[in-house]
């Protein structure tokens, strides 16, 4: 088998779509020997900032020492991405050997798995093979019935955030999105929540706790203080722990990786052992694309993967954060027609000058762009449409180095891949 058939197998036309529920990957990994139930894992669900505290926490433990393995979805350029330990990702002769495993097992079952259900399948058995002594694995969608929370135990589950989005499989309200994630508590695990101000959220979520007899810990806002944001680094302090050096950017970081500094507190007690200095060191090199991301400096170019309300709100007080209130953007712009795009265009309207409006290729659920160029001009704004997202990233490009202007790319996790490729071509 190559890796190109591996792809295919995985991709093949015939699984179901998403579907909600457990009965299929229960069934998937007991035909693999249940490798979940030799792994020991972290649960990291939320509507936003679950990548960027996953990714932290990754990097936390392997400087700790910890062969860390990390399942996170989707991916931005590499479909590896998904499964790595520390930094590096699954190769792809080890994709390969994974896949000629687990397909016996996929073509025996009357249910066909989900594609996300054979990566989970996947990432397990790997973790599993490669010996990891911790995983930490982001939920894919939702919580109690995404194919993740077939982790019957975990050393500890966390919440980053609970905002409205996927509300036609989670709900239409608050509390009923936090009960969703909720299910991924475990009976007698501890339990973070990122967000405590969140009251209708916490209500929930501690009600689940209580019931699992799970111990509750929440992020202490008024612990956090940010010194400094650069298109460099953010230094912040939190708790007893002054003089903390982020990578990562984005005035939201510093509250994911309070999330992340709190984790590591209670893994701690279960066990582990993370010194300061592992701390620093991991939270000063973990990296995540995609989220206010500095493609470059000389013309700015902004890349963040906002895509629902929670995150626009995000993305406009990072603006705040690191550009002058008078700073006017350009932007490379495609969303999704099933999401929420006017909160999105609501809420950094105010800092956009004209917006370059395209499609990423092969994504049916995009909105077309002439159709997204009609809803910025909603907004007041200059929009004109490309066929292509190369051809729109070169005009916004052009006219960022002409105009001497900072370039935004947002809309859509989507549009990442053909954005960078085609933008570090002009760089």
């Amino acid at each position: 088998m190559t890796y190109s058939e591996a792809l295919s197998f995985i991709h093949r036309t015939d699984w179901k779509g998403s579907r909600l529920g457990l009965e299929r990957i229960r069934e998937l990994l007991s035909r693999l020997g249940d490798p979940q139930k030799r792994l020991k894992f972290v649960h990291v669900a939320g509507t936003n900032g679950k990548g960027s505290v996953s990714s932290m926490l990754c990097s936390v433990l392997t400087e700790a020492g910890y062969r860390t393995g990390l399942f996170t979805s989707p991916f931005l350029v590499e479909f590896r991405e998904r499964i790595r330990i520390g930094e590096t990702l699954i190769s792809e002769e080890q994709l390969i050997e994974a896949v000629l495993c687990v397909q016996d097992a996929v073509n025996s079952m009357e249910d066909a798995p989900t594609e996300f259900e054979l990566m989970t399948a996947i990432g397990f058995w790997y973790f599993e093979k490669m010996q990891c002594d911790v995983v930490v694995c982001e939920v894919g969608l939702g919580g109690e019935l995404d194919s993740t929370n077939v982790i019957e135990a975990s050393l500890l589950s966390v919440i980053t955030s609970i905002a409205l989005d996927h509300t036609k499989e989670l709900g239409d309200t608050v509390a009923l999105v936090a009960r969703a994630k909720a299910g991924i508590i475990k009976e007698g695990a501890p339990v973070l929540f990122g967000e405590s101000e969140n009251r209708e959220a916490l209500a929930v979520i501690r009600e689940v706790a209580e019931s699992k007899n799970a111990a509750l810990s929440l992020v202490n806002a008024s612990d956090l203080f940010v010194h400094e944001t650069t298109l460099s680094e953010t230094r912040f302090s939190y708790g007893k722990y002054s003089d903390l050096l982020l990578s990562l950017i984005g005035s939201y970081q510093p509250k994911n990786a309070a999330i992340a500094v709190e984790a590591v507190e209670i893994l701690n007690t279960r066990g582990l052992c993370i010194s300061e200095d592992a701390l620093r060191q991991g939270l000063r090199k973990a990296a995540w694309q995609g989220r206010f991301e500095v493609l470059s400096k000389d013309p700015v170019i902004i890349m963040d993967g906002a895509h629902n309300p929670h995150g626009a709100a995000a993305l406009a007080a990072s603006l705040d954060a690191c550009f002058d209130k008078d700073a006017r953007f350009l932007a490379l712009c495609a969303v999704m027609a099933d999401k929420e795009y006017p909160a999105l265009f609501s809420a950094v309207s105010s800092r956009l000058d004209r917006v370059f409006c395209v499609a990423p290729e092969g994504i049916a659920r995009a909105l077309d762009a002439k159709k997204l160029a009609a809803e910025c001009s909603e907004f007041g704004l200059l929009a004109k449409s490309f066929p292509t997202v190369e051809e729109g990233a070169r005009a916004a490009y052009e006219a960022a180095v002409a105009e001497g202007r900072p370039l935004l790319v947002f809309g859509s996790l989507y549009l990442y891949r053909e954005a960078r490729a085609a933008l570090l071509q002009l760089l």
